[in-house]
């Protein structure tokens, strides 16, 4: 699926597992974006680590009954546009469904445009006026 969102919003990209244990004594969950992983957690103890760049934006809403392990990131930039992967690790499980993918799209306002003339702005001249945005 493709998700979009407005720059500065907030977004829960949902990952959803099937597992043939009930009980585990060991799980490994981990989001990417990219080739970046973006955190890991670990059951039991229980331990989320959480890759520099996303330290304080980005965590785990995790319900394993329900299989589910979804990525909530605050804030989002446009260096968020990606692939996302969750994956899912249990020891002695052939997870019917492991991984779980998805693309994000940060939407972005136009920045005010820089216009430019080429040529000379005189009466009778021609002149091309070049407008760009650096955003959005």
């Amino acid at each position: 699926p493709i998700y979009t969102v407005v720059k500065g919003d907030d977004i829960t990209i949902p990952c959803t597992f099937k597992s043939t244990i009930t009980s585990p004594k060991q799980v490994v969950i981990t989001w990417s974006a990219g080739k970046t992983v973006i955190l890991t957690y670990y059951y039991p103890t229980r331990e989320t680590d959480v890759t520099q760049t996303y330290k304080g934006r980005a965590s785990l809403d995790l319900n394993f009954a329900a299989g589910k392990a979804d990525l909530q990131l605050k804030s989002v930039s446009v260096q968020d546009n990606a692939d996302y992967k969750c994956h899912i690790q249990i020891p002695h499980d052939f997870v019917e469904k492991p991984a779980d993918t998805a693309q994000l799209i940060v939407l972005v306002a136009p920045s005010p445009p820089i216009c430019k003339i080429q040529g000379k702005a005189e009466y009778g001249e021609n002149i091309n006026l070049t407008c760009v945005s650096e955003e959005g």
